[in-house]
Order: structure tokens, then C-alpha cells, then sequence
């Protein structure tokens, strides 16, 4: 179940601090869950704004694979910004991206590669980077979820994603174990802040994404009331 301080029960839109309580009298895991949607970037400010660390109470979260694969994919991209470069250098780029994509979009990010060179579907490199950007990036939505019932972290595509390269009505969706980019914390809320016997809540406990790490997107805080 989820409590929050305000709102009946609705998650913010935005917050930093999140105010909840459980019923029982030991410590309770809790599922923290929130989105990630991104904006409209160029060519210029896609490497920057992909990603920012999350630092939630002593939860830390790193650039997951997904992300990292993109960031990988578009970076050679730019390096080889020409379809002269590009077609030259395609062997290279292939393997390089062969040996080091790992996630579950790898060979989505793969078929696009191959599919870009001259007189292939994308006949400049600009054209992929921009495919890459409309399909993974502006605009989309990701779902988080930072289990400490099940103990697993994961990434997933808020809808599915049309695919940029099969014929059309080709979908997939992102859905990655990102358990490597967290370092083994959990949130989980402290009896302190149970229900007393008279049901007057007057003290919440406060999980916090702390300065300097994004805002939490329609967070919510699912948890087992927990009793000794």
C-alpha cells in the first residue's frame, strides 16, 4: 500500500521530498517508483542532458544501461559525422558497438547502425542521430522502479516504442534489471513513523532526492506494513 502526507494518496507531478508513514512496528521495504520523461534535444545537448545521477536519502542511482547504450551509439556517431567517415569506418564501428552494447536495446541501436550508409534507409549519419533522438529521447517517458520487497531494480518504456528500422507496426519496449547502477540500497520506512493505537499520524518520515539530483517524477511509495 502507499500513504502520502497530502493529496489523497495522488503522487506530485514533481517533488523533491516525499511524506509517508506505514502501519506496523518494524522496519517495512519499500517499492519507491517514479518516471524520468525527457524534453527535445539536438545534436548539441543530447550527451548532456541524458542523464543526472539520482541521490534519494542514501539510494544511489547511475546512468543505467539503456541510456548508456544510446549515449555510446550516438557519441561514434558524431565522432564519424560524415557518410564518407561513416562508410569507411563501418567495420569498426560495428564491432566497437558489437563488444560494448549490452542492454536490451542493443540490437535495436545495432540494426540502426547497419542500417545507415550510402544508399542504405539512412543515407546520412545526421539522419540516424536523429532517428535515435525521435525514437528513444524527446518526448519519452521511462518508469523506474527501486524495489526493496522483491530486492529489484528496474527500467522500463512508459508505451511501447516503435521500431525505426522493420517494416511498419514494429514495436518494442525497454525493460532492463538496472540493479548494476544502484548501489544495494533500498528505501524502507522506520516503525517510528507507524500509526499510533489512537490513529492520529502527527509525525511522517521523509525520503528526499537531495540537491543537485533531478526531481522525482510521480513518485510513489508502495511498502509491506512490516510487524515483528
Amino acid at each position: 500500500m502507499g500513504n502520502w502526507q497530502a493529496g489523497a494518496g495522488v503522487s506530485p507531478a514533481s517533488t523533491r521530498t516525499i511524506k509517508c508513514y506505514h502501519a506496523g512496528n518494524a522496519v517495512a521495504p519499500a517499492n519507491l517508483s517514479f518516471k524520468k520523461t525527457y524534453g527535445t534535444y539536438l545534436d548539441g545537448t543530447l550527451l548532456a542532458n541524458l542523464w543526472t545521477d539520482y541521490y534519494i536519502d542514501d539510494l544511489i542511482i547511475t546512468i543505467p544501461r539503456v541510456i548508456r547504450d544510446i549515449r555510446t551509439t550516438f557519441a561514434i556517431a558524431l565522432q564519424y559525422n560524415t557518410i564518407t567517415s561513416w562508410d569507411a569506418n563501418k567495420t569498426i564501428i560495428i564491432q566497437h558497438l558489437e563488444d560494448n552494447l549490452d542492454s536490451s536495446i542493443a540490437g535495436v541501436l545495432r540494426t540502426m547502425v547497419r542500417a545507415t550508409g550510402t544508399g542504405l534507409l539512412y543515407t546520412t549519419v545526421v539522419a540516424m542521430r536523429d532517428a535515435i533522438r525521435q525514437n528513444f529521447i524527446n518526448g519519452k517517458t521511462y518508469l523506474f522502479s527501486i524495489n526493496g520487497i522483491e530486492k529489484q531494480s528496474r527500467m522500463q518504456s512508459a508505451t511501447a516504442l516503435a521500431h525505426p528500422v522493420t517494416p511498419p507496426g514494429g514495436t518494442f519496449m525497454v525493460d532492463d534489471d538496472i540493479s548494476d547502477s544502484t548501489n544495494n540500497k533500498y528505501i524502507t520506512l522506520d516503525p517510528t513513523f507507524g500509526v499510533p493505537s489512537n490513529g492520529t499520524i502527527t509525525a511522517y518520515q521523509t525520503i528526499t532526492a537531495t540537491a543537485g539530483s533531478p526531481l522525482l517524477e510521480f513518485p510513489e511509495v508502495y511498502f509491506r506494513n512490516t510487524y515483528e
